[in-house]
């Protein structure tokens, strides 16, 4: 299952830098 592991990265990487902005 590497097709879940590649959503949540780039998931956590669209992510973080949302928070860091808010």
């Amino acid at each position: 299952m590497r097709t879940l592991q590649h959503l949540v990265h780039t998931f956590y990487r669209n992510i973080r830098p949302s928070i860091l902005n808010s």
